[in-house]
């Protein structure tokens, strides 16, 4: 049993470890992006990654709560669903704001 646990927590450790990498990627990417476009798409890996490797470990841990189990993969879904339309509306409002009078189409 106690191999068990200890394989746990350390599969726990590399999982925040992965999530970690992926989030200082992310923010590194955004400093050095010049245009708002990519500094959005290379803040993905923060959302689509980090997010579900962090709740993965939760899952994972020994001697974590069932309760903040399902709330970490819930988080994780919300975000991985949410992510999408953020990042749509982010980009915009990032189009919008560099071509202001650039006229809208009209559907008919």
């Amino acid at each position: 049993m106690t191999i068990v646990v200890e394989l746990r927590a350390v599969a726990a450790t590399l999982l925040v470890a992965l999530a970690l990498v992926a989030s200082l990627a992310a923010a590194v990417g955004q400093v050095k992006a010049r245009a708002a476009i990519a500094r959005l798409h290379l803040g993905a890996p923060a959302a689509v990654a980090a997010t579900p490797l962090v709740a993965l470990a939760l899952v994972v841990a020994p001697d974590v709560d069932n309760q903040v189990r399902v709330t970490a993969a819930l988080t994780a879904l919300v975000a991985l669903v949410s992510s999408s339309v953020v990042s749509h509306a982010l980009a915009r409002a990032a189009h919008h704001r560099a071509h202001p009078h650039q006229e809208k189409e009209t559907r008919a």
